[in-house]
């Protein structure tokens, strides 16, 4: 056997002898496999479990794990991100007021996270980028998960393609929360909850829940005709044309008295719950509230314009 031979050989049975002890040793060697959002680096995520993450919001995600850890003094580690959810905020609260605070009155991009830290879920406001950062009210997390799962069995839409666009905390007047119905009694006991403002197939929907999310309801639209009833009467007020009015809001209420929450000094009203509306117009630059019944027979200027 000749020197080139001898050389082919060898090489040729260390190359065997190579690949039976990689075989030997569990297989064909693989690239190393980089985890999934929400697995964990050793792998033992459950098929399935994959978080929904919105494009574009994993530093906003980050810097959510990192906020939440710091204000439960745990390990970010121990963070699993159920969803993140893209979201405009109504202005810079971020969907979570706080009492007594002050807040820019400009849309606000961001995402809505659910992240779960030892079996419990809570619910992280940011800006866009991550740099601003709520942890909400547990409470809050609560009564909107309520609400939307309210408004998607109303709609008969899937939960998920409804949007939260803001949570504010509201103490009820009774048990009605804020939507009573004709001929209904309530229980007239200051009832804490939320107002929960919702998007769905481009509509905008208030929901009224208990502190809990236990008790949800959603007010009756306000019919047009009490809506007219407002504006005309504005106008009128102000001598002005009914085009001239823009309608910035409107809240279903529940006033204590025939005063519509508008009482003028020498004037005696009903002492009697009277459902209502009350609508916030503009008009010249200036802004005016209106109080209604709820059928729109009475209507005030809230404050009353000055007599002469």
């Amino acid at each position: 056997m000749n020197v080139k031979k001898l050389a082919l050989l060898t090489i040729v049975i260390l190359g065997a002898l190579v690949l039976a002890a990689c075989e030997a040793a569990g297989g064909t060697a693989t690239p190393p496999r980089t985890s999934a959002p929400g697995e964990n680096a050793g792998g033992d995520a459950e098929l399935g479990t994959a978080p929904t993450l919105a494009e574009g919001s994993e530093e906003a995600v980050a810097a959510a794990v990192d906020h939440l850890s710091d204000e439960l003094s745990t390990s970010s580690g121990g963070a699993n991100v159920l969803s993140a959810q893209a979201v405009d905020w109504p202005d810079s609260s971020l969907g979570c007021p706080q009492p007594n605070e002050s807040y820019l009155d400009v849309i606000t991009p961001g995402y809505r996270i659910v992240i779960e830290i030892d079996g419990q879920h809570y619910e992280v406001h940011t800006d866009a980028t991550g740099e601003r950062i709520v942890l909400c009210d547990q409470g809050a997390a609560g009564a909107v998960d309520a609400a939307i799962a309210y408004l998607a069995d109303q709609l008969g839409v899937s939960p998920g393609t409804i949007t939260l666009l803001y949570a504010e905390e509201v103490q009820w007047p009774d048990t009605s929360l804020g939507c009573p119905e004709p001929g209904m009694g309530y229980a007239q006991v200051i009832t804490p909850g939320f107002r929960v403002t919702l998007m769905a197939e481009g509509e905008e929907y208030e929901v009224h829940t208990d502190r809990t999310g236990d008790q949800v309801t959603m007010c009756r639209p306000i019919p047009d005709e009490v809506l007219d009833a407002a504006i005309t009467y504005l106008a009128d007020s102000l001598g002005i044309g009914a085009d001239e009015i823009t309608l910035l809001s409107s809240a279903s209420s529940e006033w204590p008295d025939t005063s519509l929450g508008c009482p003028e000094p020498d004037q005696s009203y009903l002492q009697v719950i009277t459902p209502g509306y009350k609508f916030t117009f503009e008009a010249g630059g200036e802004q005016y509230e209106i109080h209604t019944d709820e059928v729109g027979e009475l209507i005030v200027l809230c404050p009353p314009p000055a007599r002469e």
